[in-house]
C-alpha cells in the first residue's frame, strides 16, 4: 500500500513561483484580482497562497491591498552570494 506524501505538489510551489516573480517585477506591488488575472489562476487561489505567504512575511500587504515582496524574502535574497551566468 503506497502513502500519500505530505510535500506540496510541484504545482503548487510553481504557483507560488509565478505569484512571486510577478510580484518582484512590479515594485509598486499588484492587487490581488491583478495577480489572479496575470497568473490565470482563480482569485481565490491567490488568496489562499498571497495570505499564507503574507502570515510568513514573505509579501506585504498595505492598507489598500496590494501586495509587494516582504522583508522575509529581501532578508533571503540579501545574504545570497550566489550569482547566476
Amino acid at each position: 500500500m503506497r502513502t500519500k506524501s505530505k510535500s506540496a505538489p510541484v504545482g503548487v510551489i510553481t504557483k507560488v513561483l509565478t505569484i512571486l516573480e510577478l510580484l518582484d517585477g512590479a515594485p509598486h506591488g499588484l492587487q490581488l484580482r491583478d495577480l489572479a488575472e496575470k497568473t490565470g489562476l482563480n482569485k481565490s487561489t491567490v488568496h489562499r497562497f498571497a495570505s499564507h505567504l503574507e502570515a510568513e512575511a514573505y509579501l506585504f500587504r498595505d492598507h489598500s491591498g496590494t501586495y509587494t515582496l516582504g522583508p522575509k524574502l529581501s532578508q533571503m535574497g540579501g545574504g545570497s552570494s550566489f550569482q547566476a551566468t
